[in-house]
């Protein structure tokens, strides 16, 4: 009698390649890269402050948006499904804008990314009134997606081209570059560092500090342009100067922790430093008017800008998308 051979199944190889929202980042970097060659640059340039604007929506902001999607409340998951499916393609065609002259007309070319960017609002707001859970940490993340849609109007102001109330263009690329880099990726740092060290007084501090600093540094930068009030700019500078080391501070300290994985650690160690020394170099460019002795030191924001972006803004989420790889604790953040 035949006996039958048992049959041993052979493992399939499984061939894992980079999550979608990690391709959208590359390719959104490859994007920015080639407006970058294309404009040719120096760093003291307009395009150069474009190129660094335009970086956050095609390459950074795609990093956050699984966590933000992780930690949404039940009636803000709609909406954050079509931001996660939609920004890319209107980061995409922010570009065109960057590319032409600004005008009335190619503002109305940012619609696109400014109708994103309200979505980024309205889920913010949504956490805000709707949350099962509520704390400081919930707070400061709903705020810093309606940060993004101050940014977003911003960009469609400097894209006119015109001086609203006379206030250069200059001004109101560094207003929206502010929204984007330090009211909604530094608030996210200070947010999501609370939440993984478990919110001890100097991750409360952090998000305290950025919540009302970039409100508040906004409004002094508004000051000193439109009556001259270079001593409120300063001091409205030093707030949010004072915070963003509050954060540096708490990403060493992460990093520092023997469970942070070592990649995690040069990410974060790279991000702390970077905004020591640029909000470093901020503070100094503020204090330029209002003490005479540093009145000889040359404009910084050419240095700080590069060291803000990338090396506190790539390099910090990037460490946060490897820590929490898609995944975020609490109930509903």
């Amino acid at each position: 009698m035949a006996t039958a051979t048992p049959q041993t199944s052979v493992p399939t190889m499984t061939r894992v390649g980079p999550s979608l929202d990690v391709v959208r980042a590359i390719v959104g970097g490859v994007f920015c890269v080639l407006f970058v060659t294309w404009a040719n640059p120096r760093p003291v340039d307009a395009a150069w402050a474009e190129g660094l604007l335009l970086l956050c929506p095609l390459a950074i902001i795609p990093l956050t948006l699984v966590i933000l999607l992780k930690s949404a409340p039940d009636a803000a998951r709609s909406t954050w499904k079509l931001i996660e499916q939609y920004e890319l393609s209107a980061a995409t065609m922010l570009i065109g804008p960057y590319i032409m002259a600004a005008s009335p007309s190619t503002a109305v070319l940012t619609l696109p990314w400014f109708v994103l960017t309200l979505m980024f609002g309205w889920a913010g707001l949504v956490g805000l009134a709707r949350r099962n859970y509520r704390d400081l940490v919930t707070t400061a993340t709903d705020l810093a997606c309606n940060f993004v849609a101050v940014g977003g109007l911003l960009t469609v102001v400097e894209r006119t081209g015109g001086q609203p109330f006379g206030i250069e263009a200059s001004t109101w690329i560094l207003l929206a570059l502010h929204f984007y880099y330090s009211g909604f990726l530094l608030l996210l740092c200070a947010a999501w560092g609370a939440r993984e060290s478990g919110s001890p007084p100097l991750a409360k501090a952090a998000c305290l500090g950025v919540m009302l600093g970039v409100p508040l540094m906004a409004a002094g930068i508004l000051a000193g342009r439109l009556h001259s009030y270079s001593a409120v700019e300063a001091a409205a500078v030093a707030f949010m100067v004072v915070a963003g080391w509050l954060v540096a501070a708490l990403l060493v300290r992460l990093a520092m922790r023997g469970e942070t994985s070592k990649p995690v650690r040069a990410l974060w160690s790279t991000a702390a430093a970077a905004l020591l020394l640029s909000f470093a170099l901020v503070l100094v460019n503020a204090l330029r008017s209002p003490i005479p002795a540093l009145a000889g030191v040359p404009d910084l924001r050419a240095v700080h800008g590069p060291l803000h972006v990338f090396g506190f803004g790539l390099c910090g989420i990037a460490g946060w998308r490897l820590q929490r790889s898609g995944q975020v604790r609490g109930e509903a953040e």
